[in-house]
């Protein structure tokens, strides 16, 4: 496995202005896409050369589930506002070494899943998942290019570039409540695809080539993110 994205809910005082003028200021490119999903959850995207960042909203009003309202609320409900998605590497088995759980919203592909990792849902730990199916990377994207130029490739490659200089997140650490760390985290910190860890606050907190110019932001308190490059 591997990692294909993270997201995070905002905080109820951070409007979606306010997170896109943060994450742009501290020199990251904030795709144009911005996503609305029947369930009344928006999403804005930050996209890497190998995974993405997802920052998500709730309009407190379309219907939607009670785990979607609770990470949404999670200043007051204590639930984590932490979502990992994996994707399977090239040649992995079809099933996966831990238990899942089947997920289907109305905006999938027909015909595809998640996968969510455990056996139930812990509404204090980070929502870990299997994605159907990941986005490629930028090497990936280059040779579609290089094979068959067009605006579309240009246009998602350019989004990938950075005025802060980052290229790929070669590390990520969830910072969750104690009772938090589930079974199915252990067994990804276990495999060194993420590291997950307890602490008094939720926090984001990811790494870039290798942090190799040992310099950081910290978005807090706009975002719970923080980026080591």
């Amino acid at each position: 496995m591997e990692l294909d994205h993270v997201y995070v809910y905002a905080p109820a005082q951070s409007t979606e202005v306010a997170v896109v003028a943060a994450l742009t200021q501290v020199g990251l490119r904030v795709s144009d896409q911005r996503k609305k999903f029947p369930d009344g959850v928006v999403g804005r995207y930050v996209r890497f050369g190998n995974a993405y960042l997802e920052v998500l909203w709730y309009d407190g009003v379309t219907s939607t589930d009670s785990q979607t309202r609770r990470q949404a609320h999670w200043e007051t409900t204590g639930a984590s506002p932490i979502g990992i998605g994996l994707r399977r590497v090239k040649g992995a088995p079809g099933e996966l070494p831990f238990p899942t759980r089947k997920y289907a919203a109305s905006w999938m592909q027909p015909g595809t899943e998640i996968r969510l990792l455990g056996a139930e849902a812990d509404t204090l730990a980070p929502v870990l998942f299997v994605v159907p199916e990941g986005q490629p990377d930028t090497v990936t994207l280059e040779q579609q290019l290089a094979a068959a130029p067009s605006e579309e490739l240009r246009r998602r490659l350019s989004v990938r570039v950075h005025p802060l200089g980052v290229r790929y997140v070669t590390g990520v650490r969830a910072v969750v409540h104690p009772s938090g760390v589930s079974e199915a985290a252990r067994m990804l910190s276990e495999s060194g695809v993420v590291q997950i860890d307890s602490g008094s606050a939720p926090l984001v907190e990811l790494r870039f080539d290798d942090t190799k110019r040992r310099e950081s932001r910290d978005l807090r308190p706009t975002v719970p993110l923080v980026l080591n490059y």
